[in-house]
């Protein structure tokens, strides 16, 4: 173990220690260089006894770094060897586990309604979460409320995608590392997992979200479980009910034969969110995120994460591309001159134009404005430009939900009145999209503002 105030590679100085992990040990850390907080986590040694263990362990994390930003998921940095252990760089995520609000009862401040309320965004979001996971060929194998972090905003973010498979097919062979009380079905028949092992875990975590904790040993025993819990009126002492609804879909996803349950969590996320809209009269806040919004922000957060292991060759080249899909990225623009180790005045000079548009184009964009301040104090030979400087931080569900909804609405009308060459009402809808703070630069209204451009 590492001990408090430690400096580890001459990069992170380790905060916290958190030892009660089954898998694993996680240190909060503090990265010099970027000046932010980091989860550090390696496995316990009983899951890297062979080589092939450290191997498989290596590449699955791999993979999560490469899922990008999502507000639903816990953002892994990338995976390195830290004091001779294969370590997992990760988002730190400040309001602990779901599993912790479920025990000291966090989840349940307010009245019923807003108990309600909360439980069944943070079950969509999961669902977002995991959706967009599967989507990527990954499957968790290990889904339960100790790995959902939970932001301070009350955001939950799936987590721990080190014991997790990467999909291939129908299934993956037999996965360990699960836990019991979360486990399928094939999981206990060490079967082949897939998309429906981790939807059976899914409803296990919601189901304890309702019950106030686990009252099951074992998995499969989650679904006698579930109908005990429909018998007492799908409600547990002090807690609020869970809506029939939602009772409904968890008895698809609780079946055992795993080609019985749904399809998939795009499926499951969208019949949650009628319920929630059914439940309580307006849409939710976890709404489907929109990832083309951050798209080259992921591309610049791994860039960042590959300078940081020195892997400045692939780190340009995915700088290139971020700037190939938004043009006047501010992050990686500044990024990509960081990056370079010898000056080219027609590389700053291009990236201080770049970054002038993109401020202009955001007023109320903070960052870019410090980003250019910062440029143009390097070309004046007042400071040095510190390498891989700067991140481009996904935005929580619950910041831009409502400003999601407002954006798709703008362009929804500014396509229609391109239909209907009515062209001055687009350009005002085009306008009013672009007032919204982090859609300026958004790659629909990029494409729609080129196509006004050569409008009457």
């Amino acid at each position: 173990m590492w001990n408090v105030g430690e400096i580890l590679e001459g990069r992170y100085r380790i905060g916290r220690v958190f030892t009660g992990g089954a898998m694993g040990i996680v240190y909060q850390a503090r990265h010099l260089a970027w000046d932010i907080d980091l989860a550090i986590k390696h496995p316990r040694s009983k899951f890297l006894q062979s080589s092939q263990q450290r191997r498989d362990f290596e590449s699955e994390c791999e993979t999560w770094s490469r899922l990008g930003l999502h507000p639903y998921l816990a953002t892994c940095f990338y995976t390195r060897e830290i004091g001779s252990l294969p370590c997992v760089v990760a988002e730190f995520v400040e309001g602990g586990s779901l599993g912790d609000w479920i025990a000291d009862r966090r989840l349940y401040a307010g009245d019923d309604a807003a108990i309600v309320a909360r439980i069944v965004n943070v079950t969509i979001a999961m669902a977002w979460g995991l959706d967009s996971a599967h989507d990527a060929g990954l499957i968790h194998c290990d889904m339960k409320p100790g790995n959902v972090l939970m932001a301070n905003d009350e955001t939950a973010k799936i987590s721990d995608f080190g014991m997790a498979k990467e999909l291939s097919g129908a299934g993956v062979g037999f996965a360990p590392g699960w836990t019991p009380a979360y486990a399928s079905p094939e999981q206990l028949r060490h079967d082949l997992v897939g998309r429906a092992t981790d939807i059976w875990s899914w409803a296990v975590s919601v189901l304890e979200m309702f019950t106030g904790g686990i009252q099951w040993q074992s998995g499969p025993v989650a679904g006698a479980a579930l109908d005990e819990f429909g018998e007492r009126g799908r409600k547990a002492v002090g807690l609020p009910p869970m809506p029939e609804a939602l009772f409904d879909l968890l008895s698809r996803c609780l079946r055992f034969k795993p080609a019985q349950r749904p399809a998939s969590f795009a499926e499951i996320a969208g019949e949650l969110c009628e319920i929630y809209e059914d439940e309580f009269g307006e849409p939710c806040d976890a709404q489907k995120p929109d990832l083309e919004l951050v798209a080259s922000d992921s591309l610049n957060n791994r860039a960042v994460s590959l300078l940081d292991m020195e892997r400045r060759t692939e780190a340009e080249a995915l700088l290139r591309q971020a700037l190939t899909d938004d043009p006047q990225h501010p992050e990686a623009t500044f990024n990509l001159v960081a990056a370079r180790k010898t000056r080219s005045n027609s590389i700053e000079v291009w990236a201080a134009k770049n970054l002038q548009v993109a401020a202009d184009a955001e007023p109320g964009n903070e960052v870019t404005r410090h980003l250019l301040a910062q440029l143009q104090n390097w070309l004046g030979g007042k400071a040095k430009i510190p390498l891989a400087a700067v991140f481009a931080k996904p935005r929580s569900g619950s910041d831009f939900s409502a400003d999601v909804t407002r954006f798709r609405r703008l362009m929804d009308k500014t396509d229609a009145a391109i239909a209907e060459s009515r062209w001055d009402d687009a350009r005002r809808y085009a306008r009013m999209c672009g007032d919204i703070e982090g859609f300026g630069r958004h790659p629909r209204l990029r494409r729609i503002r080129e196509s006004l451009s050569k409008s009457p």
